[in-house]
């Protein structure tokens, strides 16, 4: 293999790299959060009373209601906070997730959580 034929090989490798596309990260606006189970291993898996938009491809066989969040972090036990406080008041959230399901299979982690007055 030449010079010139490797580096197309690689520009070509590159290329296709690129094309790929983004994952796509989800939101739900002005729901209610209806059920909250972490379990010993601080993977939160909640649920909402409406299905969200723009679900990613790796939550296509999960629930179009359930999120998940990470309590093993500081930020997941933030968001967990925000969570407990929804479910115990009747507050609204507005969820926006991350497009990746790293947390839970099948189940989109939510990147913030706002908790809102109706």
């Amino acid at each position: 293999m030449t010079i010139s034929s490797r580096a197309l090989a690689a520009t070509a490798a590159l290329l296709s790299l690129a094309l790929v596309a983004p994952a796509q990260a989800s939101t739900s606006s002005g729901v209610h959060v209806t059920n909250v189970a972490p379990n010993n291993a601080g993977a939160l898996v909640f649920y909402v009373d409406a299905p969200r938009t723009g679900l990613p491809a790796c939550a296509a066989g999960g629930s179009a209601l359930a999120w998940t969040v990470n309590t093993n972090t500081v930020a997941g036990q933030v968001l967990a906070s925000a969570l407990f406080t929804a479910l115990s008041t009747g507050m609204l959230v507005d969820i926006g997730g991350t497009g990746a399901c790293d947390v839970y299979p099948n189940a989109e982690s939510a990147g913030y959580i706002a908790v809102r007055k109706p």
